[in-house]
């Protein structure tokens, strides 16, 4: 609940928390009566849980301390004696310290013996006593990072609940499926030799009170049920009173059906495939599930109950690592299937990351915003927290993969016992709760931790190697089995005693960015590596995102607002560069004048007054944003086709968690950004890329330009495609050249890879093409691709190559585009011009205004009705559902007569329904961005009823 002592920080100029607010010590008070739970017990144990305290706590009873946690990362449990609970009344306080305080104290007190370890400073943080930060298990990037808000919450992060119980509950499970040889389970098991077969192995943690247990003779039996062969297992016990006891049992499964991620699913198959598995404890003369009580609105939480459930998918999992020249291979082999990797990095879905703001319905939309766009992998970044278990259950559902780290960043940690100490247990406590997901297939040590320039002094190296692979990787290793990949960091060589330079492309995976220069120019990528796991260019959120957490004063280029919501890795100007580090001067406005024409009107970039001019810098920072990862990423596919036999990519990255500038292709309400509609097709399974070799002989000024076409099905293809040479200035095509579509000239791209199908001079294509081409900036390609999937789906896939970008290129800047909405929600678009990157949107201030009067004159009750159905509404015109939304192609490219149709697909983060959106309101609220006007480019509108 806000409740307004201090500016919400994601409207704040200055969006850190006040100092106030994160030096002070917090108390959270609440009271609970346990009289009518305790009567029906006889001798009940009564246990406190927290499933995350952020972060420095102490926690009383009554005013009596009775525990202390420092690492939000661990669930917190406390027994609570019956003597010190009072009738009727209890209070329970939780007293959370300044964590930059405690990291102070802790960095003061235990200096580390290497020099820089311990330590960070890199300059993204407000407050100088956050050097401290490797010392606190706390969320790393609170502390601030380049793309994110210093916020450093205080408090409860997860549920928190008391048990009551006096006989045995389950406090953890384990769930290992492991693929073994068919020869371990008999054919009559499997029912074919060619069957996989799996042995599950099941480690059951039992918490066990004080009156129960061996002392007085009881015994209990742990009872698990498989969905796969629809079988009970039973295995007895004997608890040992008033402590934890361990029950491992081995399963088979034979010839389970198995879970794929979604772009392997097997044809006729809609959906990954995931069995339950319950796990309780009974007494073995009754069978009775044994009580127990919860006071969590009586909702029972993921453990500490005596039947919990889970849900397992069986398949297998390998990381490829063949020996190749002089490195190594790099690729993920899935159930017996290579295949290129596709995805982004994943961040804190919100800066103050609590269930009120953060749940399924977050994950379902960014998560099936990835796999639309044809994702196969996220990676959860190691700087952040480890998500809550829905999160993983969605990536299960959705079949996407996850390259899972341990929360480490940027820093050499300490590595003193009692830190290991705490490392392990949070480590373990991790790994068994994920280990049931099919999704996660790789656990990894830290993020940049062994790209660090601390790591590289003396003696760190030893410090880091203790931690990391000592205690880290040691635990992964104990806690997980062969279904799950290790790699010790990201990036990295691979397991090694001494150090070695992770850049090396050769072999484990890179991570680069270009920030000056081309970002669109192979030149500057360096060389090809065997896998890049981060790469990217930031952007600003767009007109309707910012709009709502800032204030007329705010919306222009250079405000103290807009300036405090930018990139620090990549400033818009030198005016605003960040605080520290050399490579952090302005370079987002200069990549943007590199890629894109700059205004003439109004001062261009510099204007710093006009609202009109910011709106149009957040859309071209999409755009330029959008053009840099492009490029990269099909760079790094085309290198599966060469000596690098590169095999995936991860952009940075998917989300963003709060409303500012980040390099993320998803905005924080979920709405995508131009990026996203562009991975739709870069990362689709087939594609066609572009691309210009600037990287010529000596004394050669010629440019080279090349065409690319991708296959990433598990089908060989049999493909046509041909390319347009069309003039700038009136939209028309001089010439369609080389394999033209409507020829018969096919091209055989095998499964899983790409084919090179054009590599020639550029100027001379141009100068072969038309007069109007003699120079780079007359003409530019638009490149299409055909192909046949089976007997019925027919693949088409389309790109542009602009010579000189969009700089110097001739736009009409009086292009006039005209938009039809059809009453079926669908928008055709067609302009008078060329504009390129035409970006649709719906106005967010129209569409809420056009609700809020819909409601208040058709009241409550018509409301209802227009939500309930999608058929006609009471404005008598069909209608869709959503508040926000975004369209099913976008960053269009417009051509003179060329009509382009697209539906308007509603898109929620937030789960409450909404009124329906009229076609009257989609109308209204359309606006059209271009490169070719700071205005837009959308000059009329009209609604057509078939």
């Amino acid at each position: 609940k806000e409740i307004g002592v201090i500016e919400d920080p994601y409207k704040a100029s200055n969006p850190s928390s006040p100092d106030w607010v994160i030096m002070d010590t917090w108390t959270y008070n609440t009271t609970f009566d346990l009289d009518s739970i305790l009567e029906k017990y006889e001798n009940p144990a009564i246990s406190l849980i927290a499933e995350s305290l952020d972060t420095i706590a102490t926690i009383r009873l009554n005013g009596e301390t009775i525990g202390s946690s420092n690492n939000m990362h661990r669930r917190f449990l406390v027994n609570i004696a019956a003597a010190s609970l009072r009738n009727g009344e209890n209070e329970l306080a939780i007293e959370f310290d300044s964590a930059i305080t405690y990291g102070q104290q802790q960095s003061e007190a235990h200096p580390c013996e290497c020099d820089g370890c311990c330590r960070y400073d890199n300059g993204y943080t407000t407050y100088a006593a956050c050097t401290g930060r490797p010392w606190v298990r706390k969320e790393q990037s609170s502390y601030g990072w380049n793309w994110g808000a210093c916020v450093l919450p205080s408090g409860i992060a997860r549920d928190i609940y008391i048990v009551v119980y006096e006989s045995p509950i389950v406090e953890d499970v384990r769930i290992i499926p492991t693929l073994v040889e068919d020869s371990i389970l008999s054919d009559q098991d499997s029912g074919s030799s060619a069957a996989k077969n799996f042995l599950v192995d099941v480690t059951v943690k039992v918490k066990c009170p004080e009156g129960s247990g061996d002392a007085h003779g009881d015994k209990f039996a742990l009872v698990i049920w498989t969905e796969w062969d629809n079988h009970t297992t039973v295995k007895p016990f004997v608890a040992s009173a008033g402590q934890d006891t361990k029950i491992v049992v081995s399963l088979k499964a034979s010839a389970p059906e198995l879970w794929w991620p979604h772009h392997l699913l097997p044809t006729g198959t809609s959906a990954p495939k995931l069995y339950n598995i319950s796990v309780s404890v009974h007494t073995p003369s009754t069978g009775e599930i044994l009580p127990v009580h919860l006071r969590h609105d009586d909702a029972a939480p993921g453990f500490f109950a005596d039947s919990v459930q889970r849900r397992v998918g069986f398949r297998s999992v390998e990381l490829v690592q063949t020996r190749e020249g002089n490195g190594t291979l790099f690729g993920f082999r899935v159930n017996d299937i290579d295949f290129y990797v596709k995805g982004a990095n994943i961040i804190p879905f919100d800066a103050l990351d609590v269930p009120t703001r953060v749940g399924r319905h977050v994950y379902e939309s960014m998560l099936g915003s990835a796999v639309l766009a044809s994702m196969n992998m996220v990676r959860v970044w190691g700087g952040g927290i480890y998500p809550d278990d829905t999160f993983y259950d969605v990536a299960d559902e959705l079949g996407i993969l996850v390259w899972q780290e341990a929360m480490f960043a940027c820093a050499v940690y300490p590595a003193d016992l009692t830190f290991r100490q705490n490392v392990h247990a949070e480590v373990e406590e991790q790994a068994i709760r994920l280990s049931p997901h099919p999704s996660v297939v790789l656990w990894c040590g830290n993020n940049e931790v062994e790209s660090s320039s601390s790591v590289k002094k003396t003696g760190a190296w030893e410090q880091y190697y203790r931690l990391n692979y000592g205690t880290t990787i040691a635990t992964l290793r104990n806690e997980t089995s062969t279904n799950v990949i290790l790699w010790p960091s990201s990036p990295s060589n691979g397991f090694q005693k001494n150090w070695s330079d992770p850049d090396d492309a050769t072999r484990g995976d890179v991570h680069r960015y270009v920030y000056f220069g081309d970002c669109t120019d192979p030149a500057l990528y360096g060389p090809t590596p065997r896998f890049q796991t981060e790469f990217g260019f930031p952007s600003y959120p767009g007109i309707d995102e910012l709009q709502e957490y800032g204030t007329e004063k705010d919306f222009t280029i250079f405000s103290p607002w807009n300036v405090a919501r930018q990139d620090l890795n990549c400033p818009l100007s030198n005016a605003t560069t960040a605080p520290a580090g050399p490579y952090k001067k302005g370079c987002m406005l200069p990549m943007m004048q590199r890629l894109l024409p700059t205004p003439e009107r109004e001062g261009g970039w510099n204007n710093n007054s006009s609202s009109v001019m910011w709106a149009h810098m957040l859309y071209m920072s999409q755009v330029t944003q959008a053009m840099c990862v492009k490029a990269q990423s099909e760079h790094l596919h085309r290198g599966r086709d060469t000596a690098a036999h590169t095999r995936g990519s991860l952009y940075w990255q998917l989300n963003s968690e709060w409303p500012g500038g980040s390099k993320s292709s998803l905005e924080y309400s979920g709405a995508w950004k131009v990026l996203h509609h562009m991975a739709q097709h870069f990362y689709a399974p087939f594609s066609v890329s572009s691309w210009l070799d600037r990287a010529v002989l000596p004394g050669d000024d010629q440019t080279k330009v090349g065409i690319h076409i991708v296959n990433d099905f598990q089908e060989s293809l049999e493909v046509s495609w041909g390319v347009d040479v069309i003039a700038f200035t009136d939209g028309a095509i001089v010439r369609s050249m080389w394999c033209p579509l409507e020829q018969s000239c096919t091209l055989h791209v095998p499964r899983d890879s790409g084919s090179v199908v054009f590599s020639n001079d550029l100027n001379t294509t141009l100068r072969a093409a038309h007069a109007v081409c003699a120079t780079q900036f007359g003409c530019f390609f638009r490149i299409r691709a055909h192909a046949t999937r089976g007997n019925t789906q027919t693949l088409v896939c389309q790109t542009e190559l602009f010579p000189d970008g969009l700089r110097t290129a001739p736009l009409s800047p009086t292009a006039q585009v005209h938009a039809t909405v059809h009453t079926n929600g669908s928008i055709t678009v067609e302009a008078d011009a060329v504009v390129p990157y035409a970006f649709l949107r719906l106005n967010r201030s129209v569409v809420k205004t056009q609700r809020s009067t819909h409601s208040q004159s058709h009241g409550r009750e018509e409301t209802t009705k227009t939500t309930r159905h999608r058929g006609r509404s009471s404005e008598g015109q069909t209608s869709v559902h959503a508040s926000a939304g975004r369209f099913s192609d976008n960053a269009l490219l417009l051509l003179p007569h060329e009509a382009i149709t697209v539906a308007y697909v509603p898109v929620a983060k937030h789960t409450e329904r909404m009124p329906p959106l009229s076609v009257a309101t989609i109308a209204q609220a359309l606006a059209i961005d271009c490169p070719n006007r700071v205005d837009g480019c959308l000059t009329s509108v009209s609604i057509v009823d078939p």
